[in-house]
């Protein structure tokens, strides 16, 4: 599967359930943004998508195998922000 232009690797690991709206959508949202991210950043990669439904929070991390542009620094932009903002404001 791709997104944004990204070759995307999904696993998901325990028993996927119904969320509330709220964390549904953030989810969503953190791994649009993420994806967004390597396909800026990451030059040529994969990114890997892996979610963990366990019994009393939702995981969901985003990695990729592409590397940095040394042209570009890499500094927390408001993209990052963001996603922060989403996962603390509903307890994560």
């Amino acid at each position: 599967t791709r997104a944004a232009g990204v070759p995307v690797h999904l696993t998901v690991s325990g028993p996927p359930r119904d969320l509330r709206a709220e964390v549904d959508e953030a989810g969503y949202r953190v791994v649009q943004e993420a994806l967004t991210n390597v396909a800026r950043h990451a030059g040529l990669a994969t990114a890997h998508i892996h979610v963990e439904y366990a019994p009393a929070q939702l995981t969901v991390s985003v990695t990729d195998d592409g590397q940095a542009s040394p042209a570009r620094p890499m500094t927390p932009g408001v993209g990052l922000r963001g996603m922060r903002e989403r996962v603390t404001g509903l307890g994560g």
